[in-house]
């Protein structure tokens, strides 16, 4: 069985009572405090990551950070409550690390998805 990364999150947060608000609240609105725990958790050029803040905003980047180290980086088994989360985490983290294009692939699967009628 799978669950959506999206799914996961709305799950993780409900069932700990917090809402994305509460994490943004205490997270990092700073462009360059969130450079550097991306830094130190990804190994991204500074550019890449000025860049990817620049496109997508302070907010989606935290939430990114938030789901990034809860369900891949804290997570090896790659596993949430018995189901297997996608995208799966080696697509996520490769050999050790996660470039520029996996955080993006992590704000396009949290984001609401848009239907067209």
């Amino acid at each position: 069985m799978y669950i959506k990364l999206r799914d996961a999150l709305k799950d993780f947060l409900k069932e700990h009572n917090i809402t994305i608000d509460d994490i943004l609240e205490v997270m990092d609105e700073d462009p360059e405090g969130i450079i550097k725990a991306l830094q130190k958790r990804t190994g991204i050029s500074r550019s890449e990551l000025e860049e990817l803040i620049s496109r997508y905003g302070v907010k989606r980047v935290n939430v990114a950070i938030l789901a990034l180290q809860v369900f891949y980086l804290n997570n090896p088994s790659g596993m949430y409550k018995g189901k297997l989360i996608t995208p799966e985490r080696d697509e996520i983290i490769r050999d050790g690390k996660v470039s520029v294009d996996e955080i993006r692939r992590i704000i396009l699967e949290l984001e609401p998805k848009i239907t067209r009628k």
